[in-house]
């Protein structure tokens, strides 16, 4: 802004002078706000680029359930589900007028979560097991269906057991038979969970009694040779007349 004034003189014969202010406005810039890929999920990192035709730098603001990751202020941190909004914004200095501010909303979804039925083999004749399962991934990766943002299987995170069932019973004729789970009262507000069946393997009687030996439970040298040799184990089961096998795939084994 500059103001100049008008110094009259007696001989001029001009009309009476006025004071006048000249206003110079700063130059007009306008900000490019690159679009956020659609499809977000919960515990997603999103690295925000915008820039100014000023050249100035562009600043983000957030809304909704997300974090400025490390405080570094174009990297969000999706830490929920629900919708985001992120606006764009250029103050301008002494040379350009302030940008008019650019806006993006997205929507945030639950992250995929794989919920999976262990797989258990029996002798026909022999009752059905106690059927478990896993939630997760069996080690921390950054596949599809792993908890994110450090989650782990705990009452902040997730409540609740799925309900696993077979069709097949004590007398079930040897085959393969599914181990369905489903939801049950499972709940976790940021996870969207993804199950996969199990198997039951119902064998002939009578298959595992050539390595079903339950003195190895109680033998760590007997047990670490029959391991070796393919052969695993058993815990007897108390009032019942078959043996426990586990192995180190966590499938159960219910022989004579």
């Amino acid at each position: 802004m500059f103001e100049k004034n008008a110094v009259p003189t007696a001989q001029s014969g001009l009309a009476t002078p006025v004071n006048g202010t000249l206003i110079v406005n700063g130059s007009i810039q306008t900000i490019n706000f690159n679009p956020i890929p659609a499809g977000q999920t919960y515990g997603q990192f999103i690295t925000l680029t915008a820039a100014a035709t000023s050249g100035l730098p562009v600043a983000f603001t957030a809304t909704g359930p997300t974090t400025f990751y490390n405080n570094i202020n174009n990297i969000l941190e999706l830490n929920g589900v629900g919708t985001v909004t992120v606006t764009a914004t250029q103050a301008g200095n002494g040379n350009y007028a302030a940008a008019t501010s650019v806006t993006q909303t997205i929507s945030v979804a639950p992250a995929p979560l794989n919920v999976t039925a262990m797989s258990f083999i029996r002798e026909q004749g022999a009752p059905n097991p106690t059927f478990t399962y896993t939630i997760g991934c069996p080690s921390s990766t950054s596949q599809p269906g792993c908890f994110v943002l450090n989650d782990s299987d705990i009452p902040s995170v997730i409540t609740g057991i799925p309900d696993l069932a077979t069709t097949a019973t004590d007398s079930s004729l040897p085959g393969t038979y599914p181990v369905v789970i489903t939801q049950g009262t499972l709940s976790a507000p940021n996870y969207a969970f993804v199950f996969a069946n199990g198997t039951l393997t119902v064998s002939p009687p009578g298959s595992f009694r050539h390595y079903c030996d339950p003195r190895d439970a109680h033998h760590p040298a007997r047990a670490k040779r029959a391991e070796h040799h393919h052969h695993h184990p058993c815990e007897q089961l108390p009032g019942q007349r078959h043996h426990e096998l586990r192995t180190d795939a966590g499938q159960l084994f219910l022989c004579s």
